[in-house]
């Protein structure tokens, strides 16, 4: 082996000598590929950046990380936001966060820039319980699915044709709400908890229709309360494999290991509904958003077709989204009204 590199290293360096020598023909391709990336490298430093608000200073390699801590995030930045202006930047590991903690800043970048941010990396435990962003909150907003997904969403499901449809569900689910709170006068109410069985039922009905029924109903909807918790949890829990990706196979605060197992028993009970209905496709046609998207899912050569984790993927926006949020909304409403 060494006998091999030297002489290698001597006919390279002998090259000049000898009539097939391989430096003087390479010679001048070498000094000219040196030159352009030199040229390239001044170029690129001499480009001009756009200036970035101020901020804190940080570590080399881990950046302001380690002066953030894990608890009280909004605390911290509404004190950095004190210290600087309503808009400053800070380095967490190679990654530039800018944040904005004024309305009418915030205003300008959902509303009238909101193309231009729109682009976002996904978390990993987003990633995993969306099936691969095969949804629409965490999906690129420059795909052709997204795009796609979303006229669904918007023109197909959420249609005011769809909604007027289900406005007598909606009534009687929110009369049985008040039922209830009638019923245990004087008693202590779990807000949040009623908030949710009602919009649990309501969205059921809406999405999958009466497929879960009696007893088995009720289990479902003690199970959402805790899977719906633990996604909110994982989703807003900084990840460090996130800022560092190069260490993420490592699952360090285990969110991956632990959304994988919320997004098993989710799976199983997409894949039990899904069965269900395709057994009963022979019957009577529902008209609900699940049959609305196994019938997308049928037409495979049409450009409307949806995969199968896509459907799973807009169910989970769907069931999580309008359930976490709605009653968390309401359980906050009420507590300022007392």
């Amino acid at each position: 082996m060494f006998q091999t590199a030297y002489s290698l290293l001597s006919w390279l360096l002998n090259g000049g000598n000898q009539k097939d020598g391989f430096l003087p023909a390479a010679f001048p391709f070498l000094v000219a590929m040196l030159g352009l990336s030199l040229w390239y490298l001044f170029l690129k430093a001499r480009k001009p950046m756009a200036p970035l608000p101020p901020g804190p200073l940080g570590l080399p390699i881990v950046g302001y990380l380690p002066f953030l801590g894990f608890d009280n995030l909004h605390l911290v930045f509404t004190e950095l936001a004190g210290v600087y202006v309503p808009i400053y930047n800070l380095w967490l590991g190679n990654k530039l966060i800018v944040v904005i903690s004024s309305p009418s800043l915030v205003k300008e970048v959902v509303r009238d820039n909101d193309i231009a941010f729109s682009e976002r990396e996904s978390p990993i435990a987003a990633q995993i319980i969306t099936f691969g962003t095969n949804d629409i909150a965490f999906d690129s907003y420059s795909s052709p699915s997204w795009k796609h997904k979303r006229k669904i969403l918007a023109s197909d499901m959420l249609s005011s044709a769809n909604l007027n449809a289900c406005y007598d569900l909606r009534r009687e689910k929110v009369m049985e709400m008040v039922g209830d709170v009638y019923e245990n006068v004087g008693k202590l109410i779990d807000v949040g908890e009623l908030a949710f069985r009602t919009l649990t039922s309501l969205i059921g009905n809406m999405v999958w229709g009466g497929e879960i029924q009696g007893e088995q109903r009720t289990i479902v909807e003690s199970q959402f309360k805790k899977i719906f918790a633990e996604i909110m949890v994982f989703l807003g829990k900084p990840n460090i494999s996130d800022i560092f990706p190069s260490i993420a196979w490592f699952d360090i605060q285990g969110i991956e290991r632990g959304m994988k197992k919320i997004r098993q028993s989710f799976n199983e009970f997409l894949d039990s509904v899904i069965e269900e209905r395709i057994k009963k496709e022979t019957g009577e046609q529902k008209s609900d958003v699940l049959q609305m998207l196994l019938d997308l899912h049928k037409n495979q050569d049409s450009p409307s077709s949806l995969t199968m984790n896509q459907i799973k993927g807009i169910l989970v926006n769907i069931v999580v989204a309008g359930t976490d949020t709605t009653s968390g909304s309401t359980e906050w409403a009420m507590s300022e009204l007392m």
